[in-house]
């Protein structure tokens, strides 16, 4: 799937990131110095953070503020 300009004014970052990694997994999506990660790996992170604010407690629609350092861990 590939997504229109109107339908990505539309859709949450989760939909966004799925079609990235649908369409391009293996394709460079962020590099930092000697790491590089690909849309497929930047999604399946992306779904590990999203379950463990499920699993403590977090919902959808809920804010959280994540603190963490500038680089690749902040995308």
């Amino acid at each position: 799937m590939t997504l229109s300009r109107t339908e990505s004014e539309t859709l949450t970052l989760d939909a966004v990131l799925a079609d990235r990694a649908a369409v391009h997994a293996d394709a460079l999506a962020f590099a930092h110095d000697a790491e590089h990660i690909t849309y497929r790996e930047l999604y399946e992170q992306a779904g590990a953070l999203a379950a463990g604010l499920l699993r403590s407690g977090v919902r959808p629609g809920d804010r959280v503020a994540l603190i963490v350092p500038a680089g690749h861990d902040f995308v």
